[in-house]
């Protein structure tokens, strides 16, 4: 028996919605459906409650763990959460004071998969904003999910998951990127597709785009078949995935018979083309870093926080203010490929280690000509067993202990504090900063409760847990978005911490 779960949640109460991921999930439960392969399904997409897809979850484990099922696949599409030790399915009705109850760990899915006992456990995980995630060094999503499969005994494994864990996912109105590649995949291959076949042709594809990286699990021996593709299924796909018409078999046949001249002005064209889509001038890049802090202003904010709190924007002038830069100096120090106007800085420290030192032996003027035959002996590692002596050895190492910018700015991030009206709330902050090239633009976020230090002396900000989101420098409309969900999710955190805390009353 092989099973499919396919989820896509579009609807968020406290998040940006994300319309993609309802026709993420239509498109692949229509591609499993016509595949033919899968004899039972548990579809769910829209606005989806936790508890209701625990429980879909749960009763259709529950109706087949009896049987022998030789394959399991699970695709999820909508909005991921990380934390130090596992990866949470977030889903509409999402509460970051609830968040166990109002999301799913990659843990828990697992242990339900474990009762199945599936020969074969697939999962594609297409999660927008996947890459928030808290940054530690050599924090990395592979360990979570290599660790969790191991812990609940699920042998044979592919992962394929939209994006590493600094990046987020994308999307269009239609389809998030990932998912399209993904589908597209079985449109543009032939016969017997193996699942490593699918994440070649993904890898390559999100990789040309200049799309997030995508991270991929394997636990199994590569020969695992996602099924056999004859032209019918393919015409059905493109037709699905809209891409009828011009692109076409015949079309590539055409493409490959461009003469040399005509390939060179395709190459030209390629490079004029990506580089007016997504690379910044520098007046550009200043247009739309000064766009953040105007996003912020106090009037962007709802009323009912504006009705609570005096709301304060400072910009960051210079990187040696900011809190906590080291974790951003190390995140540097691990994407020093990607070319950022932003390098590391380094500081060296004393510090001692246990050896074991070889404890020489005393010369002895008795012996003479026999004692110095004895000490090129022992040169020359002849002699027995030497004795060692534990000692404290001082050494010296270099450490990353912040960072420091090497290219303009408008300013460096902006930090946004909130100061309650009322006696019973808490001071509250968000702090930004940013880390850009080019072509990308990084956003650093930490949140934070300030606690009282005196009657009217706050705690400062310390940045503790940074949160990053990657987006184009260029797109005036990507930076907009995530401003505008950093609002929303911000301005439910305050509001549900403070609920919180004031317990029965509210």
């Amino acid at each position: 028996m092989n099973l499919a779960i396919i989820f896509g949640v579009s609807e968020y109460h406290n998040y940006t919605p994300l319309e993609a991921c309802k026709n993420d999930a239509e498109l692949v439960n229509k591609i499993f459906s016509k595949l033919g392969k899968f004899d039972a399904v548990c579809f769910l997409a829209g606005n989806i409650k936790a508890f209701e897809a625990k429980q879909k979850l749960t009763e259709f484990v529950t109706n087949h763990k009896k049987e022998p099922v030789n394959e399991l696949v699970f695709y999820y599409s909508g909005h991921g959460e990380r934390d130090d030790s596992d990866f949470f399915y977030v889903f509409s009705d999402f509460s970051e004071k609830k968040k166990e109850l109002t999301t799913l760990r990659n843990s828990e899915l697992d242990g339900l998969i474990r009762n199945l006992s599936p020969s074969l456990t697939v999962k594609v995980i297409d999660a927008c904003y996947s890459g928030s995630t808290y940054i530690k060094s050599e924090d990395d999503i592979k360990p979570t999910l290599e660790k969790s499969a191991k812990e609940n005994k699920l042998g044979n494994l592919y992962f394929l998951h939209s994006s590493n864990s600094q990046e987020t996912s994308l999307a269009n109105e239609s389809f998030s990127f990932f998912t399209y590649s993904f589908c597209r995949s079985v449109a543009d291959l032939d016969g017997a597709i193996r699942y490593r076949d699918i994440m070649a042709y993904v890898a390559d594809d999100m990789s040309q785009k200049g799309y997030p990286k995508p991270t991929f699990v394997v636990q199994a021996d590569n020969t695992e078949v996602f099924g056999e593709i004859d032209s019918e299924f393919k015409n059905y796909v493109k037709q699905c995935l809209n891409i009828m018409g011009d692109d076409t078999d015949e079309g590539d046949d055409e493409r490959e018979d461009k003469s040399e001249t005509e390939k060179e002005d395709d190459f030209l064209e390629a490079i004029q083309k990506k580089s007016k889509e997504e690379f910044c001038s520098e007046v550009e890049a200043f247009k739309n870093i000064a766009l953040v802090n105007d996003l912020l202003k106090r009037e962007k904010w709802p009323d009912q926080i504006l009705k609570i709190f005096d709301v304060e924007v400072e910009m960051i002038e210079h990187a040696s203010t900011i809190k906590n830069s080291r974790d951003i100096g190390r995140w540097l120090s691990q994407e020093s490929g990607l070319n950022y106007f932003a390098v590391p800085t380094y500081d060296s420290e004393i510090y001692h280690e246990e050896e074991y030192r070889k404890i020489p032996r005393k010369p002895s003027r008795s012996m003479g000509v026999l004692g110095e035959l004895y000490s090129l002996r022992e040169s020359l590692g002849l002699e027995g067993e030497s004795e060692y002596k534990l000692e404290k050895i001082e050494k010296t190492r270099k450490f990353v202990d912040g960072f420091e910018y090497t290219a303009a700015s408008p300013y460096r991030g902006v930090q946004v504090i909130f100061k309650p009206k009322y006696a019973s709330v808490e001071n509250y902050a968000i702090t930004i900063v940013l880390i850009f090239s080019r072509k990308d633009l990084v956003f650093f976020m930490a949140r934070e409760v300030l606690p009282y230090q005196s009657w009217d002396g706050i705690d400062r900000p310390k940045c503790k847990n940074w949160k990053t989101k990657s987006v184009l420098l260029k797109k005036e409309t990507e930076i907009r978005g995530y401003i505008s969900e950093l609002i929303s999710s911000t301005s439910a955190f305050i509001s549900e911490d403070i609920k919180g805390k004031l317990g029965n009353n509210t």
